[in-house]
């Protein structure tokens, strides 16, 4: 039995490693963020929206992958933002593409609007703009006598 279960792992492995991808970053210094050391020599592998791998550098790839060279850059873990107010009509315009660009890919809401959240889900969700993962709180609970309507 339990050379079935490892014949069984090693073949789901080979076949996750067999995807070809969509898209290489080439050779980037990739960031441990547990222990703080750098990785050199590597490739990550992209299918769709999923990293497929990371295995080590080749100089060429099939014609049909597109590659970013990142030898002089570096790789890491999205990052989240827990902390932000950032789903207030046209504000979000404004933080959405600033939060991508500095590797956010997932944020915290502390107060936003909700129809405006459903609204950006389902843009998301259809491509229309950089998708990240998002919670959002909802209205401000504020007493007895609120600052706020």
């Amino acid at each position: 039995m339990k050379s079935v279960c490892i014949l069984l792992v090693a073949l789901l492995c080979g076949r996750v490693n067999a995807q070809k991808p969509d898209l290489v970053i080439s050779n980037p210094k990739i960031i441990n963020v547990e222990n703080g050391s750098i990785t050199l020599n590597q490739d990550i592998l992209i299918k769709g929206n999923v990293i497929i791998a990371i295995s080590p550098h080749k100089k060429t790839y099939d014609k049909s992958v597109r590659i970013i060279d990142a030898q002089n850059m570096y790789a890491i873990p999205g990052l989240w933002d827990m902390h932000v107010h950032a789903l207030w009509s046209e504000w979000f315009e404004v933080c959405n593409p600033l939060m991508v660009a500095y590797g956010i890919t997932g944020f915290r809401d502390m107060w936003g609007e909700l129809k405006l959240a459903d609204t950006i889900r389902k843009k998301m969700a259809g491509g229309e703009i950089p998708f990240q993962r998002f919670i959002v709180a909802g209205g401000l609970v504020d007493g007895a006598m609120p600052i706020w309507p």
